[in-house]
């Protein structure tokens, strides 16, 4: 798994949106740019990692892009992909710096063995010292649930009409929703607020599956601490929310889906329990802090669960809780301030 950003220049929508999935599994965080130009103004402020370029993407063919590259000095390894590739094109492509060529289609596991494999020459995301990252870091949990997903969806890559038209809201409204994020986040200018978004790990939380209308939620490395247990149990975490989101989704009885609920609320206990426990034996001095947030938390969630028995609140409304609240934004928070303590 890398750190750094996997730059797509492809002009097909519909592409971009059938291989960011692929990658976002896999814990590479993504961004997409529809032609050569929009890519070169992009890497001299966006993190780098590694580029995947088309042969015959716009304004500038993938061949033409790498000699460009090579001459601005621009240290991005780039894997070639082509439809219908030819062995003359692979020789070429190669010949002119690629670190790797691929024929489109191909399966998940070759895109993600193609990326890897240019791990060694990729440029890492920015240090976490940065004082505006950390001052976006502290604010992050400032957006509210709609600002986060459209800023999400803006890290991703996605223009504001394809924002508009996945939330079925008005550009206006999204254009609204962005500025409101710049204001809390502190950050002038799109392209910097792209930039230190992706270093403090933003990536699109919700990725869709195989259908559209399903939606789970992708381990992302900003997610790791690196302390086994607790790694081990946030893992385990996205995986209880998957299991529901699949249920919710798939329009399975309450019946059904509430035991998976109480399964997922006694892991969070169980895991709030181990963790507070690591804190206390690291001295952490917010410990108990720390744990007054995970019993508000639990007490809220409880309540939720006991509402949607009785019918008072709805099954979306709790999955969106534990899955945000709880979960993803919990960790991309309150648990990064304790990350550096740990053994």
């Amino acid at each position: 798994m890398t750190d750094g950003l996997i730059h797509v220049v492809e002009d097909s929508t519909r592409f971009y949106e059938s291989v960011h999935p692929m990658l976002s599994a896999s814990g590479f965080a993504v961004h997409g740019h529809h032609d050569a130009h929009a890519f070169l103004d992009a890497v001299t402020v966006l993190p780098l990692g590694c580029a995947l370029v088309h042969l015959t993407v716009p304004e500038r063919d993938g061949l033409a892009l790498l000699e460009t590259m090579k001459r601005r000095g621009i240290g991005v390894p780039v894997i070639v992909m082509a439809d219908n590739a030819d062995v003359p094109m692979a020789v070429a492509a190669m010949k002119a710096g690629a670190a790797d060529f691929i024929e489109r289609p191909f399966a998940p596991a070759t895109l993600v063995a193609a990326v890897e494999a240019t791990r060694p020459r990729q440029v890492a995301l920015p240090p976490s010292d940065n004082p505006q990252l950390a001052n976006l870091l502290t604010r992050l949990p400032d957006l509210s649930g709609r600002e986060r997903e459209i800023l999400e969806a803006i890290v991703s890559g996605q223009a504001t009409k394809a924002i508009a038209r996945r939330l079925a809201i008005s550009c206006r409204t999204v254009d609204a929703h962005r500025a409101r994020i710049r204001d809390k986040l502190g950050i002038a200018g799109l392209p910097n607020l792209v930039r230190l978004a992706l270093a403090a790990g933003v990536s699109q939380t919700y990725q869709p599956a195989d259908d559209p209308a399903f939606l789970r939620l992708v381990w992302s490395s900003a997610y790791e601490s690196g302390h086994a247990t607790i790694d081990r149990q946030h893992r385990k975490l996205f995986d209880h929310v998957n299991s529901l989101l699949a249920g919710i989704v798939g329009e399975r009885p309450k019946g059904e889906v509430m035991p998976r609920i109480a399964a997922l609320l006694a892991d969070l206990e169980d895991h709030f329990h181990d963790e507070e426990k690591i804190l206390r034996s690291i001295g952490y001095p917010d410990a108990a802090g720390h744990g007054e947030i995970h019993a508000t938390l639990v007490a809220r969630a409880m309540r939720m669960a006991d509402d949607v028995s009785s019918d008072q609140s709805t099954l979306g409304d709790l999955l969106n809780f534990l899955a945000y609240d709880m979960v993803a934004k919990h960790m991309l928070s309150e648990d990064r301030k304790f990350f550096g303590l740990l053994p």
